[in-house]
C-alpha cells in the first residue's frame, strides 16, 4: 500500500528525477523497494504509476539537456559524446539511424503454353 511509503514519496521521487536519478536511485532512496513491489505498484497504484511516468519524463530532460548543453559549450569543457551516446542508448532505448538501401530486382518471369 502507498501508505507504507515515506512520507512525501511524490516529492522525493520527483525531486531525485528532476535531477537525473535512475528508477533504481528513487527505489533506493525510498527504503529499497524491491522490484515485485515496485511493478505492483505501478500497476495497482495510479497515483504511484503517475508519478513514476513523470519522473521518466524528468529524467531523461534532465540527461537531454545535460547532453544538449555540453554539446555546443563553448568554455573548453570535456564532455566525452560517445560515453554519452553509450548512456542514453542504454538508459532510454535510443538508437542509431542506419539506413539500408535493397537494389532487389523485383521483375518475374512467367513462362506459360497454351494448349488446346
Amino acid at each position: 500500500m502507498l501508505s507504507d511509503l515515506p512520507d512525501n514519496w511524490q516529492k522525493t521521487m520527483t525531486e531525485l528525477a528532476s535531477g537525473g536519478a535512475s528508477d533504481v536511485e528513487i527505489r533506493v532512496a525510498l527504503g529499497c523497494i524491491s522490484d515485485d513491489l515496485w511493478y505492483r505498484f505501478i500497476k495497482e497504484e495510479p497515483e504511484f504509476s503517475r508519478t513514476v511516468s513523470q519522473c521518466k519524463l524528468l529524467c531523461q530532460a534532465w540527461w537531454e539537456k545535460k547532453g544538449r548543453f555540453h554539446l555546443v559549450t563553448e568554455k573548453g569543457e570535456t564532455f566525452n559524446n560517445g560515453v554519452y551516446a553509450l548512456h542514453m542508448k542504454n538508459r532510454f532505448g535510443w538508437r542509431d539511424k542506419q539506413e539500408v538501401e535493397s537494389k532487389v530486382d523485383n521483375k518475374i518471369t512467367v513462362e506459360y503454353e497454351i494448349t488446346d
